[in-house]
């Protein structure tokens, strides 16, 4: 169930299934390459788009803002998964 309804998580590589999280793409600052792809990464991805020496570029922030959204959806689907998980073990 959870591969056909949440499929756009799915990501294999090599012909294995890579975790949800690893599958997030990263985000290309300038010349350096960010993950935004756990707890960790989003506060710093939140802090340079806030405080960061580039917050003044729109271009910059936009991709901030891009990363931290497609992490906080993976978040939100990963609560729901769990959820959906004990409602189908617990409610025949």
């Amino acid at each position: 169930w959870l591969r056909e309804a949440l499929s756009e998580y799915l990501v294999e590589e090599d012909g294995e299934i890579l975790g949800p999280y690893a599958g997030l793409p990263k985000v290309v600052v300038g010349d350096v390459e960010v993950d935004v792809a756990d707890g960790t990464g989003a506060v710093r991805a939140y802090e340079a788009m806030l405080y960061g020496e580039e917050r003044g570029n729109p271009a910059v922030k936009a991709k901030w803002k891009d990363a931290l959204l497609r992490y906080c959806k993976l978040d939100t689907a990963a609560m729901v998964m769990i959820w959906e998980y004990w409602r189908r073990r617990v409610v025949p």
